[in-house]
């Protein structure tokens, strides 16, 4: 995919930089209409990480990449809302956030709560237990809203994008390093403060996972429920398909 930073805050746009830097990769730059936004719910880490995996997705279609001013799960319906309401014209959009510490049907209940507090109808049209996607109504707009919710099964008691990076840095490992991964994983209360652990000073980890994120075979399944969204997502707009499933306000 193409990618359009520009409106990013300008902390993401320098992080999502300097991570194809890093890796040598050139930022294929939008071109024309954008038909995705993808709606970035934390903080740099998902930034950087999800723009490569876009990136990955070869293909003409063109994705904006934001990060809202109100950030985690209680925020998504207030988020799409104002996007309505401040007339955005792109009728797909990819929410994308940690599970954190919560159970992940809590997750979705407060996601749909939001919705619903917010004024958006919307129906279920995929549903997954790390990624769904929703036809929605806000007004007379109708609009599809993938979400998926970063985490992978692995023994933390809060759950992030930093999950994928960690099991993807374990099978690009060797047999030393996967021990040493799994006494930080072990002593470690979470994903995010393992990563940091192991990668914060460390370009030489960071590029070998970032690359690889473009590059492995394995991030298809590290990162399966994003890739399944957005696949998903592109076959449903190339279709022009935005109605499914049962409604709910």
């Amino acid at each position: 995919m193409r990618l359009d930073i520009t409106s990013a805050k300008y902390r993401i746009k320098s992080a999502i930089e300097k991570a194809f830097d890093l890796c040598s990769i050139q930022l294929k730059r939008a071109m024309g209409e954008i038909e995705l936004v993808v709606v970035i719910m934390d903080g740099s880490e998902d930034s950087r990480v999800i723009a490569l995996l876009l990136h990955r997705l070869n293909g003409e279609c063109s994705a904006a990449i934001i990060t809202p001013k109100d950030l985690g799960t209680d925020n998504v319906g207030k988020n799409l809302a104002t996007y309505m309401s401040k007339g955005v014209k792109q009728r797909a959009f990819l929410v994308v956030l940690d599970q954190e510490e919560l159970q992940l049907n809590e997750v979705w209940r407060r996601i749909e709560d939001s919705l619903k507090k917010h004024g958006i109808a919307y129906k279920e049209c995929e549903p997954g237990d790390r990624w769904k996607i929703y036809s929605c109504n806000h007004g007379d707009k109708e609009f599809l809203v993938g979400v998926v919710i970063n985490g992978r099964d692995l023994p933390f008691q809060k759950h992030s994008i930093e999950d994928h990076l960690l099991e993807l840095l374990n099978k690009l490992a060797d047999t030393t390093s996967s021990q040493q991964l799994t006494s930080l994983r072990v002593a470690a209360n979470s994903s995010k403060d393992a990563w940091s652990k192991i990668a914060k000073n460390n370009h030489d980890v960071q590029r070998m996972v970032y690359s690889a994120v473009v590059n492995s075979e394995h991030a298809s399944t590290v990162f399966q429920q994003h890739v399944n969204a957005v696949e998903r997502l592109r076959k449903m707009l190339r279709g022009q398909r935005f109605d499914c499933g049962k409604s709910s306000t």
